[in-house]
């Protein structure tokens, strides 16, 4: 048989392996999985041969769907003989979209709504915060601290809690120191003594002298005429020595010697100094004879002015 025969022969048969093949056709394509033009595959089993039923998979995330390709006839032949046969299962189907719906809200009573206690198991307790579920079985009360005052138009304002305020310490007395000669009463003058002549014009001051009594001291200046005005202050620096300066206020001038000193006694000097407005007297007193602070007791006349100064220690004879 030469190759012209033979092909004679293959065109001849073609009819019969067309009928062979269409119905031999669903026994093979139902070995394989045919893609159907749906998001999910599905498995077309042989007849009599039903899968088992196995649990629905979890929705995944939808893959892109390509376009599925066109079928050929014998694709579709072989589709439509497995459909009659056994219908097509999806392992399941295509989710939908459906509209939810809001569920209506439960209605809270009073009691819910006053009390902040969350639900709890029968044998534990809740954590309130709120004074009226102090009764309760369940609730532990948790105090929120002391309440806040409201305050009503037209009612008074609350008054201040008062603030103890811690008192301060007092600070120490200084430590006075008196010195021994303060205490000794000074000897009195010897003989008579000469006062000095004050011219008749003019403003003039003459002999300075002073008078020591126990618990005082008494200043005198004498003058040629009244003192209108008589000024002092105290001089209390702790670096320096302790005085009292007294200014006779005027143009007054000193006749005389402008120093008196004393060996013992509470005074130590009188010093007289002269300025264009004023005379100055300034008596310098020993340690601890006076106090801090001089009141002295102011007299004055036509021949001159005298001042009464407090002692803080008592003289010996």
């Amino acid at each position: 048989m030469n190759a012209l025969s033979w092909l004679r022969e293959c065109v001849r048969a073609l009819p019969l392996v067309g009928i062979i093949a269409l119905g031999a056709g669903p026994a093979w394509a139902a070995e394989y999985e045919v893609r159907m033009p749906v998001e999910k595959t599905a498995r077309i089993a042989p007849l009599g041969d039903a899968p088992e039923s196995k649990p629905a998979a979890k929705p995944e995330a939808k893959p892109e769907v390509s376009k599925a390709a066109p079928k050929t006839a014998l694709g579709r032949a072989a589709e439509a003989a497995a459909q009659a046969a056994v219908p097509a299962k999806v392992n399941s189907p295509a989710p939908t979209a459906t509209a939810s719906v809001p569920k209506a809200a439960k209605p809270v009573t009073a009691t819910q709504a006053k009390k902040n206690v969350k639900p709890v198991d029968a044998g534990s307790h809740a954590l309130s915060a709120d004074p009226d579920a102090a009764g309760e079985p369940l609730v532990t009360h948790i105090p929120s601290g002391p309440p806040i005052p409201v305050i009503v138009p037209g009612t008074p304002a609350p008054a201040p809690i008062p603030v103890a305020v811690p008192a301060k310490a007092p600070k120490p007395a200084p430590v006075v120191v008196v010195d021994p000669k303060a205490r000794i009463m000074p000897p009195a003058p010897v003989g008579t003594p000469v006062s000095t002549p004050l011219p008749g014009d003019g403003q003039w001051v003459g002999d300075v002298d002073v008078e020591f009594r126990a618990d005082s001291i008494v200043l005198r200046a004498v003058t040629n005429g009244a003192v209108e005005r008589v000024t002092w202050f105290n001089l209390a620096d702790p670096g320096a020595p302790r005085k009292l300066a007294v200014d006779l206020r005027g143009p007054w001038r000193k006749k005389g010697g402008a120093v008196v000193r004393f060996d013992t006694g509470p005074v130590k000097n009188v010093v007289v100094g002269e300025h264009s407005d004023r005379l100055r007297l300034a008596v310098e007193f020993r340690d601890g004879a006076v106090a801090p602070v001089l009141e002295p007791k102011l007299e004055t006349g036509p021949k001159g002015v005298s001042l009464t100064i407090p002692l803080a220690v008592r003289l010996a004879p």
